[in-house]
């Protein structure tokens, strides 16, 4: 019921709110497994890859080729094969 509880809580409330009751909770525990799990979470959202100015441009190619039908896809079977064939040569 507490879970619960807490789950309808967070929906009331607005985001900073809902930030510094967590940030409360975070000071308050000493579990090193949740410590752990909350710095791998950051970790994790640090890592997020971002589109450099002279990857763009490719990356448009690509979405209009898709998007045009230019495109041509593969399923990992077909792609295993076609990779095979070529290092065979």
């Amino acid at each position: 019921m507490l879970k619960q509880q807490r789950i309808i809580t967070h929906t009331h409330m607005n985001i900073a709110q809902h930030k510094i009751q967590l940030a409360q909770r975070i000071l308050s525990t000493e579990d090193k497994q949740i410590i752990k799990a909350i710095e791998l979470i950051f970790t994790q959202e640090d890592d997020h890859c971002e589109i450099t100015d002279d990857q763009k441009p490719e990356l448009d190619k690509r979405l209009k080729d898709i998007e045009s039908g230019k495109a041509k896809f593969y399923t990992w079977d077909q792609a295993k094969k076609i990779i095979r064939k070529k290092s065979k040569k």
